[in-house]
């Protein structure tokens, strides 16, 4: 059985909303099935299913809740407050957020605040989903930019300070909610002043990998907390200029650091990033994105810099990208051979790709979606895909 999302009006106390329905969809198709929306009551963040896989449960946007999905009988099992109501005069409310499922009797959320063009702090919280209690909240000491679950219950958060560019933590809790913080002096983060640092971050086994604005890289084992601290040469060297100097939006003239890092496996990492700088002494921004470059952990280095290749995803063997020369340029979607070598290209205007459920579709917005195959690049088929601006799949058995 195949999953996906839609939106809906959901009307609460302080006017209609946009609001997430549970839908069934045709698998090969992508159509929804007739009497299958299940409506969820408000917007969400995210999803995680149960350790048997009956249940999927969701963050909410606007009513603090945790709800919960019972996949077998099709309907909502529960819907869990885990956050105070806001003072009238506090800003947005907290948004929440579910990260891991380890256990029948635990899940791990956190809330945090939103507000445009500012940070807020956040919070832990445990739920006992059978029960619908909350075990344990506790504050993290910083906003959460990034998260990872663990093979062995436990979940990784990155935290940065609220409202400034500091030095990230590595926040590590258990099921029950123990938390260990892993300082990382070398990788800065956060959010204020005109400044936005977001560090890359990704997890092998029981190692992340954090990566800041310069040319270093934070190696956390997350057993002993023990940090090494790698400067590569050459990496984020080479930047790819994307044109002239833009109006600022509503956040004024801002200095962004943005990262990314996935696993290839085998030791290997894709890293690249994302840049604003004022421009034009200092009234206009201008952006920037730096080519995907691929360092050997074991070594250190840069094994290959891939020219005007941006957005990496590896998958099926290959690695999925984006090659031009920046942002605003007409881009290519190629899939590439380890070797870097061409599997195939596409150079449908306008379009973008996505990968989900280990399937890989070609989105051509109001022209329609398509789905590619993954190894050559040919057309399958013409797919019908729910509207909610991105193509997300949840495969499912029945336990």
């Amino acid at each position: 059985m195949l999953f996906g999302f839609d939106t809906y009006a959901e009307h609460q106390a302080d006017g209609d909303t946009d609001a997430t329905r549970l839908v069934r969809l045709d698998p090969t198709s992508l159509r929804e099935q007739l009497f299958s929306s299940l409506r969820l009551g408000d917007s969400t963040t995210g999803h995680v299913f149960s350790p048997d896989r009956r249940s999927l449960a969701f963050g909410a946007v606007n009513v603090r809740q945790v709800i919960v999905a019972d996949l077998v009988d099709y309907r909502v099992a529960a819907r869990i407050t885990v956050a105070h109501a806001p003072a009238p005069d506090s800003g947005w409310p907290a948004e929440v957020f579910v990260v891991a499922w380890p256990r029948a009797d635990r899940l791990v959320a956190y809330t945090q605040p939103f507000a445009a063009h500012t940070s807020a702090p956040a919070r832990l919280v445990v739920v006992d989903p059978g029960a619908r209690h909350v075990i344990r909240t506790a504050p993290l000491g910083g906003s959460v930019v990034a998260t990872a679950s663990l093979d062995d219950g436990r979940t990784v958060f990155v935290v940065a300070p609220t409202g400034r560019v500091g030095p990230a933590r590595v926040v590590v809790v258990d099921p029950d909610g123990g938390a260990r913080s892993i300082r990382l002096p070398e990788i800065s983060a956060g959010f204020g002043n005109g400044s936005d640092e977001a560090p890359g971050f990704a997890v092998v086994g029981t190692v992340a990998y954090v990566l800041g604005s310069s040319n270093r890289i934070a190696q956390v084992d997350l057993d002993t907390g023990r940090v090494r601290d790698h400067a590569v040469p050459g990496l984020l060297a080479e930047r790819l200029t994307d044109g002239p100097p833009l109006e600022p939006g509503s956040g004024g003239i801002m200095s962004n650091d943005e990262r990314h890092v996935t696993s290839l496996g085998n030791g290997l990492l894709s890293v690249g990033g994302y840049d604003t700088r004022p421009a034009r002494r200092g009234t206009e921004n201008q952006s920037y994105v730096r080519s995907e470059q691929i360092v050997d952990t074991k070594s250190w280095v840069v094994r290959r810099t891939l020219r005007r290749v941006t957005d990496l995803v590896a998958a099926n063997g290959l690695y999925y990208c984006w090659v031009g020369s920046g942002l605003f340029d007409s881009l290519t979607f190629v899939a590439l051979r380890p070797d870097g070598t061409v599997a195939f290209r596409r150079t449908t205007p306008e379009a973008g790709w996505e990968i989900s459920a280990g399937r890989l579709f070609e989105t051509r917005g109001d022209a329609g979606d398509v789905e590619l195959d993954p190894l050559t690049g040919r057309v399958v088929r013409r797919v019908s895909t729910p509207p909610t601006g991105s193509i997300d799949l949840v495969p499912w058995t029945r336990p």
